[in-house]
């Protein structure tokens, strides 16, 4: 497989399980990874469409299952409508949620060491973390009045 795609920690997982690297895959795999969103699955097939017209909604919402499954992505909370986000990004970072228009900031300065530190205080080895904070982002809090950074 050439470099670039093996540059793709979404695909070198794939591959590394021995998932079968179909043109689907690999193309959702590539947008995830250069997105920088956290998309719902009808984002991302609308994304695919552009490139792969005959893909089906099924595809990508197994697509997105076998990422899930394998530890390559994290499903992130839920907007409104019920519809899950993903979460390509799997380095250490803090997702902050906006219950008023659903826009989700990744914070990568967060510091793991407090999380690891709970942790070894109750014996607990940490493999993985997953931290949610929600609340209002600037535009939201200036619309509502909420002016509260507490």
């Amino acid at each position: 497989m050439n470099d670039l795609l093996c540059s793709n920690p979404l695909i070198k997982g794939m591959q590394d399980a021995g998932v079968r690297l179909t043109a689907q895959r690999i193309a959702i795999a590539q947008w995830l990874h250069h997105s920088g969103q956290h998309p719902t699955s009808r984002e991302v097939h609308a994304a695919m469409l552009e490139y792969h017209p005959t893909m089906s909604l099924a595809t990508v919402y197994n697509t997105l299952s076998l990422l899930v499954e394998l530890d390559l992505i994290h499903e992130v909370g839920s907007i409104e409508d019920g519809s899950m986000r993903y979460e390509p990004n799997n380095s250490p970072h803090i997702n902050l949620v906006c219950k008023g228009c659903g826009t989700i900031l990744d914070d990568f300065a967060f510091d793991m060491s407090a999380v690891k530190a709970s942790a070894a205080a109750h014996n607990f080895a940490v493999h993985d973390a997953s931290i949610t904070v929600h609340g209002l982002c600037e535009a939201c809090a200036t619309q509502q009045g909420d002016i509260s950074h507490e």
